[in-house]
């Protein structure tokens, strides 16, 4: 047998056998119980796990902050009287009146929605400190781009223009987080990244443009009697998908002011869309954030613009408008200047961080 055989049987045998130890674990892994049951669709076999929290510090614009994260889970209801029930954990409130169901896949949809939290250590009156709510769109898109990609404490190494090659890939310090000026709160949908959902129809209870919504409204103010945090200003921050979704959000969370909703990517016109069949040019609208506490304003700009300046925060403090420096790219302030120039800002174009100039 020469090498080139040998070598195409040596892999062959490779396959086979990690062929074969897959299947014997998933044979395994569905072996029913003793009872001869098996496990049914949208079953939660145990209320949520405990939350994880671990400490760290980022360096941001000079400034040490030293912060806790907390990774874990808040359960939701898919309707407002159904939701009142649940405890944080999805156990259901011994004065609720309502009984667990005996089958767990017959009883009422939840869904599991998992968050990463960055609350800033030295906080000694939270009145005063915000916090902000941020997700990814998709639909179906985990948080894990504005998390991981852009706003979080730690970030992903990635270049500017070229395509990443294999890992390994590098995790640093975000000099660019907005944690100096806001407690950050990342959000998995239901049935996205780490978040999930169970009970009967859990798909009809969750996956809509008003479910969806409703399920962000339902978590929101779970985190804040949680957190205690009702008495703090709120934002909440969406791209893409996540822009639809904060319109409904904004509505749904009647009883929650919110002192800003912050857009990126917005898409908020589908028949604008590039992707829509009636779309034959890249020309939008663009709206770049939104109210402030004091009475906030709203800018609309050609997609064009929007697009070469990245994304934009509006003051609300006297009609400045200011670019932000989203990704940190060292091309941030030319863009900048191409936006001055271009003549559409009311007031000032200046190279910042995202949202700072709202928050």
């Amino acid at each position: 047998m020469d090498l080139r055989t040998w070598s195409r049987a040596a892999r062959l045998t490779v396959f086979v056998a990690t062929a074969c130890t897959i299947s014997c674990v998933a044979i395994a892994q569905e072996k029913p119980s003793e009872r001869g049951s098996e496990a049914k669709p949208g079953a939660a076999s145990t209320v949520a796990p405990p939350d994880s929290s671990t400490e760290g510090s980022v360096t941001v614009g000079g400034q040490a902050v030293a912060y806790r994260a907390v990774a874990g889970t808040i359960t939701v209801g898919a309707t407002d009287q159904q939701d009142a029930t649940l405890g944080f954990d999805g156990s259901i409130l011994p004065d609720s009146g309502v009984k667990t169901p005996a089958d767990p896949a017959e009883a009422p949809p939840t869904a599991r929605m998992f968050y990463v939290a960055y609350l800033r250590k030295d906080t000694t009156d939270a009145t005063h400190r915000p916090v902000m709510f941020i997700y990814n769109g998709g639909p179906g898109s985990a948080t894990m781009w504005l998390h991981m990609g852009t706003f979080g404490p730690k970030r992903i190494v990635l270049p500017d223009a070229d395509h990443q090659e294999a890992a390994p890939y590098s995790i640093v310090s975000n000099q660019y987080s907005l944690l100096d000026a806001s407690d950050l709160v990342f959000i998995d949908a239901p049935g996205t990244g780490f978040s999930r959902t169970f009970g009967k129809d859990r798909g009809k209870a969750f996956y809509g443009i008003d479910q969806d919504g409703q399920a962000f409204s339902h978590f929101i103010r779970k985190f804040l009697t949680k957190y205690d945090r009702w008495n703090s200003p709120k934002y909440i921050f969406g791209e893409s998908y996540g822009t639809p979704r904060s319109a409904v959000l904004a509505a749904d969370l009647q009883g929650v002011d919110l002192n800003g909703v912050i857009l990126l990517s917005q898409i908020l016109s589908f028949d604008n869309s590039i992707d829509g069949p009636e779309s034959q040019s890249r020309r939008g609208s663009g709206v770049c954030a939104g109210a402030a506490d004091d009475g906030g304003d709203s800018v609309v700009l050609p997609q064009a613009v929007e697009s070469a300046c990245g994304a934009w925060a509006v003051s609300g403090r006297g009609g400045e408008v200011r670019a932000d420096r989203l990704y940190g790219s060292a091309a941030a302030g030319q863009r900048a200047e191409r936006c001055a120039e271009a003549g559409r800002l009311r007031r000032s174009c200046t190279d910042t961080q995202v949202c700072r100039s709202i928050i």
